[in-house]
């Protein structure tokens, strides 16, 4: 369930379309940091 949710504020708070597929291998903090940085900056 926490992931779920996490997942849903991440794709609200910065326009992405994560799946659950996609959140496995973030799942801690510096991951998740660092995919988001690389979405950001790379469209």
């Amino acid at each position: 369930m926490a992931t779920v949710t996490l997942m849903a504020v991440v794709n609200e708070e910065f326009g992405l379309d994560l799946d659950l597929d996609q959140m496995e291998p973030l799942l801690s903090f510096a991951a998740m940091r660092s995919e988001l940085e690389t979405r950001l900056t790379n469209g």
